[in-house]
């Protein structure tokens, strides 16, 4: 079913259209039974020869913008209407539509290949690529021309590198091999999987701070018995095994859970002194982050080094430990604080019978200075902003 139409529907509106020539009716008769049935190959072969009779002309590429617009989902023919874009000097419009043709073929397994590819698109996805690419590298450039405007002589070498990096103009170079971020990575930072307590001047007062902290966590835990699961808010993958790792929350993708916040007054006002990452609808991330008995959450890795992830011991039974594979093992103790990399491969487990409890922080990079905290989340934010709209449409 498609919008309550069945597919033997469309297929009979789609030979009316066809008979009546009405190609841009049957285009996006093409593009639905496409999300309907996506391997059908001969739906993606009808659709190509219906889009090269259709595109002769700049009103026809304005119809075809109403569609995507209509059928967000519709990849294949926003490939062409990146194209007429590119064709009439609008190359900002052109790389957005192509990525997001781009994201949302390869969320359903198209166009990773040749053999994911149909044939007579192939000539249109490389090029798509290629210009994307090259968009990439040139919307790169027009950020740091920015950050070079609005921070002046400020020393900003390390955030101009880990841009290029970041859209391929220069080739990402890690100073650890065993340190490989999933999103951003921001070189030539100091090498440090775990971070010297004297890289944090705040820690002896956060540490001070704790008998606060773990009385407004005891007031939650007697007033609430269940929590949501740490990995399936945002729709992560699934991380544990064993027993669940779950959270209270004060802040999720840099939004605030004000109701939480307000639940827990010390920890709120503790929080207000922290170095916490603060880029909108990026980061912090902050909970009190739960480890049930028996949960091990499998190695994984963060998304970027611009951030720390500090960690508070507030309800810590024996055997729990966080470990680095082939780095060291840190075990938690009560009142006692510590940060690490996570963009190094972690893991964490409680082989206990007691559930362990920490106030989870992402603060910034110990190592940037202030200049280059602010640069970075411009950065981020603009990232942030043109990868929501060329997100993958399902």
């Amino acid at each position: 079913m498609t919008d309550a139409v069945t597919t033997a529907e469309l297929q009979q509106q789609l030979v009316t259209a066809s008979e009546q020539g009405d190609l841009l009716q049957a285009i996006g008769l093409l593009e639905r039974l496409i999300q309907a049935e996506p391997k059908q190959v001969g739906y993606h072969e009808q659709l190509g020869q219906a889009l090269r009779q259709y595109c002769d002309s700049e009103a026809k590429q304005q119809q075809l913008t109403g569609l995507v617009e209509q059928q967000p989902y519709a990849f294949t023919t926003r490939l062409l209407v990146a194209r007429f874009a590119e064709m009439l000097g609008q190359p900002e419009a052109a790389f957005l539509h192509y990525s997001q043709a781009i994201n949302t073929a390869q969320s359903l397994g198209f166009w990773l290949n040749d053999a994911s590819t149909a044939p007579w698109c192939r000539p249109f996805v490389q090029h798509a690529l290629k210009v994307s690419a090259q968009q990439r590298i040139a919307q790169g450039q027009q950020w740091i021309s920015e950050l070079q405007r609005n921070y002046e002589q400020q020393d900003l070498a390390r955030v101009i590198k880990a841009v290029r990096m970041h859209t391929g103009e220069i080739a990402v170079q890690h100073h650890d091999k065993r340190q490989l971020p999933s999103y951003f990575y921001v070189p030539d930072l100091p090498v440090a999987p775990q971070f010297p307590r004297e890289a944090m001047p705040f820690i002896d007062e956060y540490e001070a701070a704790a008998a606060g902290i773990q009385a407004d966590l005891h007031r939650v835990l007697e007033t609430q018995a269940e929590f949501p699961r740490f990995q399936y808010q945002g729709g992560e993958e699934q991380l544990t095994e064993g027993g669940s790792w779950d959270a209270f929350f004060f802040y999720r993708h840099g939004n605030a859970f004000t109701e939480n916040l307000a639940q827990c007054p010390t920890t709120a006002s503790v929080l207000d002194s922290l170095p916490l990452c603060r880029i909108p609808q990026h980061s912090p991330e902050v909970c009190f982050s739960i480890l049930r008995p028996g949960a091990h959450i499998l190695p994984h890795r963060g998304v970027t080094n611009l951030r720390s992830v500090l960690h508070l011991g507030l309800d810590i039974p024996t055997d729990c430990a966080l470990h680095l594979p082939d780095i060291t093992e840190i075990h938690w103790d009560e009142g006692k604080a510590f940060a690490f990399d996570d963009t190094y491969l972690h893991e964490a487990w409680n082989r206990s019978d007691r559930t362990r409890i920490v106030l989870l922080a992402d603060i910034w990079n110990p190592y940037l200075t202030e200049v280059e905290r602010a640069a970075l989340t411009d950065v981020m934010v603009k990232l942030g902003e043109f990868n929501r709209a060329a997100k993958a449409v399902a």
